[in-house]
């Protein structure tokens, strides 16, 4: 579980151009060789969207959990920015 710590630790301060988060976050599971990216899925999941915040749902079967990530536009939609990640 260790790695899965660290990467949700590296996802929480994301800010990259809006459109671009699921790259960033494909990126840093590479890093972290988790899983076979054909197999993980990132998706955003409309029904955990909270007050104004995008949600986002990584699913990594290799080890069997689940990432919950949350997001802000910035000023004039250029930038999203993560606010909140965690393991379900």
């Amino acid at each position: 579980m260790g790695n899965l710590d660290e990467v949700v630790e590296k996802i929480r301060v994301l800010e990259c151009p809006t459109g671009q988060l699921g790259i960033r976050i494909e990126e840093i599971l590479e890093d972290y060789h988790l899983g076979d990216m054909d197999s993980v899925r990132i998706e955003e999941d409309e029904d955990i969207n909270l007050d104004g915040t995008k949600g986002y749902s990584i699913e990594i079967p290799e080890e069997g959990e689940t990432i919950r990530v949350f997001s802000t536009a910035g000023l004039d939609d250029y930038v999203e920015k993560v606010v909140d990640a965690y393991i379900e």
